[in-house]
């Protein structure tokens, strides 16, 4: 495989990285625009609850399926914040080997 294929390739896959890193940013956003509508529903549920100051059953069953949307919002959240600086992470490794690559063929080309 010659510099220029191995520069193509590298670029390539940097390109790839990137709009990955792209589309978890806009993921990883979304998750935690969800997240805290979930948290701001979850504070006025439990507003409520407290100053019913009765413990209703109805209220209970709301509190609990609110606390667990915020837990899946949470967990979908970490997730793909994770993924994303697994990608972002590749996309360096990525840009690195193709300066690399560009070193190489601009000494060779000197």
């Amino acid at each position: 495989m010659g510099m220029d294929e191995a520069k193509s390739k590298a670029k390539t896959k940097a390109a790839q990285w990137f709009a990955e890193e792209k589309k978890l940013q806009a993921q990883s956003a979304a998750a935690k625009a969800k997240l805290n509508l979930m948290l701001a529903g979850d504070k006025v549920v439990g507003t409520a609850t407290e100053q019913v100051g009765v413990v209703v059953d109805q209220i209970g069953s709301a509190r609990e399926f609110s606390a667990d949307q915020v837990a899946q919002a949470q967990a979908d959240a970490d997730r793909i914040e994770a993924e994303l600086k697994i990608v972002s992470a590749k996309l360096n490794a990525a840009r690195a080997a193709k300066s690399a690559g560009d070193s190489v063929v601009d000494a060779k080309k000197g």
